[in-house]
C-alpha cells in the first residue's frame, strides 16, 4: 500500500503526456474521415506507449523508488514531467544521470509502429472517399454550394473552441474558395476548408448538396 501514491504520481505523468499527445494525433488524423479511435488497436498501442514510457521514466528520474514525501511540490513535478516529456525524448540523452536512449528507442519504435498501423488501415479508403467527394462536389449546383458555404461560415463563427486568430484565418480561407468563379474548380477546393468535426461532416456535406451515397459512406 505504501507504493500506491508513487505509482499514482508516475501514472499522472503519463496521463498528462497522453492529454498533450492526443491533441497532435487528433490533428494529424483530422482528414481520416473513417477513423474511429476506439475501434483501432493501434490507438491502444499508441496510448500504452504514451502512458507507460513517461511513467517509467518519471519513476526513475523523480526518484519515486526512494519514496520522497508526497506534497504539492512532488505533485507539480509529476505534472511538469508529463508536460515536458516529448521535449525530453527529442533533446536529451541523460536525465539526472540516467541514460534514456533505450527508453527513447522503445518509445519512438512503438509510436512509429502505431502510426504505420493507422496509415495501413486508413490511407487507401480515405483517399478513395476524398476523390469521390471531389467528383461529387464538381457536379453540385451553384445554389447548393452557396447554401453549403453559408452553413460552413456559421459553423466556424459559432465554434467556441477556435481562437480568434484561427477563426479569422478559417473564415478567410472559406471566402477565398467562395470567390473562385468557375464551379468545378471551386468544388475541387472545398475539401481544403472542411475543417469540421468528423461527426459533423455528414451534415455539412448534405448542406453542400452531396448525394446520399457519399453521406451514407460516412455514417457506416
Amino acid at each position: 500500500m505504501a507504493w500506491i501514491p508513487y505509482v499514482a504520481l508516475a501514472a499522472l505523468a503519463g496521463i498528462v503526456n497522453i492529454a498533450n499527445a492526443w491533441k497532435q494525433l487528433a490533428y494529424d488524423c483530422r482528414f481520416l474521415v473513417f477513423f474511429r479511435a476506439h475501434r483501432v488497436f493501434a490507438v491502444y498501442l499508441w496510448s500504452a506507449a504514451q502512458l507507460v514510457i513517461p511513467a517509467a521514466l518519471a519513476w526513475i528520474v523523480l526518484g519515486y523508488s526512494n519514496r520522497p514525501p508526497v506534497n504539492y511540490a512532488v505533485l507539480l513535478k509529476a505534472i511538469g514531467f508529463g508536460v515536458g516529456f516529448v521535449a525530453l525524448m527529442n533533446a536529451s540523452t541523460e536525465v539526472a544521470g540516467f541514460n534514456i536512449d533505450i527508453l527513447r528507442k522503445i518509445y519512438h519504435g512503438l509510436i512509429y509502429a502505431a502510426r504505420q498501423m493507422i496509415a495501413a488501415r486508413e490511407t487507401a479508403r480515405t483517399a478513395q472517399f476524398w476523390q469521390n467527394l471531389e467528383v461529387e462536389l464538381r457536379k453540385v449546383a451553384p445554389a447548393s454550394l452557396t447554401i453549403g458555404f453559408d452553413f460552413l461560415h456559421k459553423y466556424v463563427e459559432n465554434d467556441i473552441s477556435l481562437s480568434p486568430e484561427v477563426r479569422a484565418a478559417t473564415l478567410d480561407a472559406i471566402d477565398k474558395v467562395m470567390a473562385i468563379p468557375a464551379q468545378p474548380a471551386q468544388g475541387a477546393q472545398i475539401k481544403s476548408v472542411l475543417t469540421v468535426r468528423r461527426k459533423d461532416l455528414p451534415l455539412v456535406l448534405q448542406k453542400f448538396g452531396c448525394g446520399a451515397a457519399v453521406v451514407t459512406a460516412l455514417l457506416s
